[in-house]
């Protein structure tokens, strides 16, 4: 696991290929990274199938308490979500 660091740092991805399956995106990305969105960003601007944190030297691991806004803030968008009547 990364050290944390400081905001200062330029995220800084490496293109990679892409990840098919959820529980390969440990082995190549930083998932509790509060910059992932960043990297996201620059891989959608640059067009890149995938990326990894592997090199970069940005990360800033969240808090438990972060991590625990975050699945509540998911769990309130889906409960929120319409839902698809069974016929």
């Amino acid at each position: 696991m990364k050290t944390t660091r400081s905001l200062a740092v330029v995220p800084s991805p490496s293109p990679s290929g892409s990840i098919k399956y959820y529980d390969e995106a440990p082995e190549v990305r930083e998932l509790h990274c509060k910059r992932y969105n960043e990297c996201l960003t620059v891989a959608y601007k640059l067009e890149w199938e995938g990326f990894s944190c592997q090199e970069c030297d940005a990360c800033v691991l969240m808090s438990r308490e972060d991590i625990r806004a975050d699945v509540e803030a998911i769990a309130s968008m889906l409960n929120a979500m319409p839902r698809r009547r069974k016929e």
